[in-house]
């Protein structure tokens, strides 16, 4: 493959497209309600309209925060490679390795973003999971694999590794979560 961040990049935007799909779908249901009662209850004021839309920068801010993960559990891999002592394997080597691991991911991806259009969520929510764990789980896996060039037990490094690579993954989700929260908090005043 000699463009990797194809399919991780294209991960990243259909993950971000079906998440935006399902939003849409539900902040419109809820707007739906909402002008529903307040039509219902309010005879003074019938100018009164939702939104009745997420705008499309998210969809853009999701996926470049879904890139920005992948690139993370990417960069967490080469740390845990390189802490293992095993020198043989390059950035972009590693690189290439995950882009064509991400390529299959794709598949189940587009089966999400077609299962939210046709309006199965549930479906969708369990396929997204799905690839999530994977993705997740990609630094475990590769480093399993990984050469033991210390003096430590291999399924020691191996643990230590994983369980590094799992803290700074989960440090960077909280931060993109909380930046997350914190747009929606700052957006609402």
């Amino acid at each position: 493959m000699r463009w990797p961040i194809v399919p991780i990049a294209l991960n990243a935007l259909v993950i971000a497209s079906t998440t935006y799909a399902m939003l849409s779908h539900q902040y419109r249901s809820t707007s739906n309600l909402t002008q529903g009662i307040n039509s219902f209850f309010s005879d003074i004021d019938s100018s009164y309209s939702v939104a009745t839309s997420i705008p499309v920068t998210q969809l853009f801010k999701t996926a470049v925060l879904m890139l920005v993960l992948e690139y993370a559990v990417i960069l967490m891999t080469y740390a845990g490679i390189r802490i293992m002592g095993d020198t043989s394997v390059t950035f972009s080597a590693l690189h290439q390795e995950i882009g064509q691991k991400l390529t299959a991911l794709l598949a189940p991806n587009l089966m999400a973003l077609v299962s939210v259009l046709i309006g199965l969520n549930a479906f969708a929510i369990f396929l997204l999971t799905v690839a999530m764990l994977f993705i997740l789980v990609l630094p475990a896996a590769r480093l399993a694999v990984a050469s033991n060039h210390r003096k430590l037990d291999r399924t020691w490094m191996w643990g230590l590794t994983t369980l590094l690579a799992g803290v700074a993954i989960a440090v960077i989700i909280l931060i993109l979560i909380i930046g997350g929260a914190a747009e929606t908090i700052g957006s609402l005043f």
